[in-house]
């Protein structure tokens, strides 16, 4: 048996969501859903999916957890009709609920599903760009178990 290095477990959730029509009415054009960092300068809602860590006594068991972070900027860049805190937890929530509820997914050669919504939505006003510039930021956490499609768990 060949050992070869899990897909990418960010990249696997982002190919789902991009297919999700739920998903897609909050963030509809593909640059909105990143696996990189927050865009210096945004004018709609993104979601950041990170890969947070890998629980379990054993590595093997391939169960990382994923961190989708929606976030919006403040009202006068975001406009609309929905104050983008709530934005930011309706999309975090959303993305949870859709992962969570998915069939077993493919993604190179790789099985997945999430096993468990850990955490969030949480609702968090990131300052870290100055007061002028507040991001309304709502993570949430699952977990999910990845498997080799050559073998079988």
């Amino acid at each position: 048996m060949s050992i070869r290095p899990p897909a990418f477990p960010p990249a696997a959730v982002r190919a789902f969501l991009l297919e999700h029509d739920e998903v897609r009415e909050y963030l509809p054009d593909a640059d909105q859903i990143t696996t990189r960092e927050t865009p210096r300068e945004f004018t709609r809602p993104v979601l950041v999916l990170r890969a947070q860590s890998t629980v379990g006594p054993d590595p093997m068991l391939r169960r990382p957890i994923v961190q989708a972070t929606a976030v919006c900027p403040r009202w006068e860049i975001l406009g609309g009709d929905v104050d983008p805190e709530v934005l930011a937890w309706r999309i975090a929530w959303i993305v949870a609920e859709a992962a969570t509820r998915a069939p077993q997914q493919s993604h190179e050669g790789w099985r997945w599903k999430v096993n468990d919504w850990l955490s969030g939505p949480s609702s968090e006003v990131d300052l870290t760009r100055g007061h002028d510039h507040p991001l309304y930021v709502s993570p949430v956490r699952l977990e999910l178990k990845m498997w080799d499609r050559r073998h079988q768990t």
